[in-house]
Parts: C-alpha cells; structure tokens; sequence
C-alpha cells in the first residue's frame, strides 16, 4: 500500500507558497539533497520529435531552477512519451480514431488507446515540474519592479 495523504512538497515550493503550518523552512532547506544543476546536453538515446521537445523544455525548465541532474531522466522519458504521442497521433490522423472488426461493429484502434495514456503521462509529469497552471497553482513569485532607466537617473539629478 502506498503512502497515505497528500504528497510531500518540496520545501522551496513552500517557500513560495508562503508557510501556513509555521515550519522552520530554512533548517529543513539545509538537510534537503541538492543536486547539481542539468547540462542541457541531450541524451544519445533522443531523436527526431523527443530530441526536438528536449531542446525546447530543456532551457525552459533550466531557467525555471527545476531541471537538476538527477531530473534528466525524467525529462528524458517525457520526450519520449511526446514522440509515442506524436506517432500515434499522425497514426489516428492517417486511420481514424475507429476501425471495423471481424463482426462488422467499430471500436477504438489501438493507437487512439495509446494517445490517451501519453496523455495522461505527459500531464503528469509536466505538473512535477510545473508546466501547468495548476502546477504552479499558488506559487508566490516576487518579481522585481522594473524600474525607468530614465525616471531613476531624472530621480538622482535632481532635473
């Protein structure tokens, strides 16, 4: 059986999310693994569609300070689970989402079976690294005010 209640948080989303349950988020920040950041590299084993999604998540995600090293493997079964999808989409597209079978009924081809279990791995393993609103549902970001060059240099001479 698996663990019981919602799954732990990683204390950085806390930290953004702000600290409801008063926990000492800075000692518990220090005792957590630390793992080096990703070489945006891709690996060998990604070609074609999975190669592509690779240089289009990687960067994104390494700006988002969640792609580490021991993330690669993670976003290596993502791109491939996008190329599958891709696959067994042009394969819908190409045959339809049913066939007729020995009885003369339609059911669903296997490929259109397929397309919604990529589905459903894709979506969560985006949500793991907040690629979707709900994701980053309640993630508090403070972003700096952008400040006019101009004003601010008028503001220190005084004109």
């Amino acid at each position: 059986m698996g663990r019981r209640g919602p799954r732990t948080q990683p204390t950085e989303v806390k930290i953004f999310r702000g600290n409801p349950g008063k926990e000492n988020l800075a000692a518990k920040s220090k005792s957590e693994p630390k793992p080096a950041d990703a070489s945006l590299t891709p690996p060998d084993i990604l070609e074609g569609h999975a190669l592509a999604m690779w240089h289009r998540r990687a960067p994104q995600l390494a700006a988002m300070k969640v792609l580490t090293d021991a993330d690669r493997e993670t976003l290596t079964r993502y791109c491939i689970a996008w190329e599958l999808y891709i696959l067994a989409y042009a394969a819908v597209k190409g045959a339809g989402l049913s066939s007729e079978i020995a009885s003369g009924r339609r059911t669903t081809t296997p490929e259109a079976t397929l397309i919604r279990g990529y589905h459903a791995d894709l979506l969560q393993i985006e949500r793991e690294f907040g690629l979707t609103p709900s994701g980053r549902a309640g993630i508090k970001v403070d972003h700096a005010e952008e400040q006019d060059t101009l004003a601010s240099f008028l503001n220190e001479t005084g004109s």
